[in-house]
């Protein structure tokens, strides 16, 4: 989300409250810009290089930069939950319980080509691109920090923090946002300390040591 007026530039990876941040905002007296009607691919969980393309700024130092982050581990988690829940009926994946999915992830990470090694039919991928509806999931596993693509100057705030008490983002954006609802459409509780076995949680640990290091998780 981009605000040319206010200055504001929101950077949200999948999986970190967007969906609840973004109705925060959109409720907020900011005016956010619109995408032209020939924007070719989707516009939702955009990099700072796309938003700053699209829009083309030429003054991103004057521009204040926020990304909320989400402990990875619970990322992933969520990121299981979704992926599932969007995979094409009789998808190899649809079937598998997390340590096993998180397995297969793992293993399909040694490959350049990483999407088709993981998800094997992507076709499902491509077309929810070209309808510019979403970006399939192909986004969804990928490290936070690397949303900052520009190495610009970027505040970030913790979901976990902000979903209690939203006042340090208002007061950092300088506008009043009221709370931010929770969006999840998971009907599934979840145990997000327990649910990973110790292999799979040092796996996380190490695809997003980054993440990790980066936001003191």
């Amino acid at each position: 989300m981009i605000s040319k007026k206010a200055k504001l530039i929101v950077l949200m990876p999948p999986k970190t409250g967007s969906q609840s941040l973004t109705d925060s905002l959109l409720d907020s007296s900011i005016n956010f810009e619109e995408f032209t009607s020939c924007f070719s691919y989707p516009t939702i969980h955009l990099f700072l290089s796309e938003i700053v393309n699209e829009f083309e700024i030429t003054n991103l130092d004057e521009y204040k930069i926020v990304q909320v982050v989400r402990n990875p581990t619970d990322r992933f988690v969520s990121s299981y939950y979704h992926q599932i829940k969007i995979l094409p009926q009789n998808h190899p994946l649809k079937s598998l319980e997390i340590n096993e999915f998180a397995k297969h992830f793992y293993k399909s990470l040694v490959s350049e080509d990483f999407l088709n090694n993981f998800y094997g039919d992507t076709t499902f991928i491509k077309r929810a691109i070209q309808n510019g509806k979403s970006w399939g999931g192909s986004r969804t596993y990928l490290s936070q920090y690397q949303w900052n693509d520009l190495d610009a100057k970027v505040e970030y705030f913790k979901l976990e923090d902000i979903s209690k008490d939203i006042k340090p983002l208002s007061d950092y954006i300088g506008v009043y946002l009221p709370s931010m609802e929770t969006k999840n459409t998971n009907k599934i509780e979840v145990e997000y300390d327990n649910i990973l076995n110790d292999n799979m949680k040092k796996m996380v640990n190490y695809v997003y040591e980054n993440d990790f290091a980066l936001f003191n998780y």
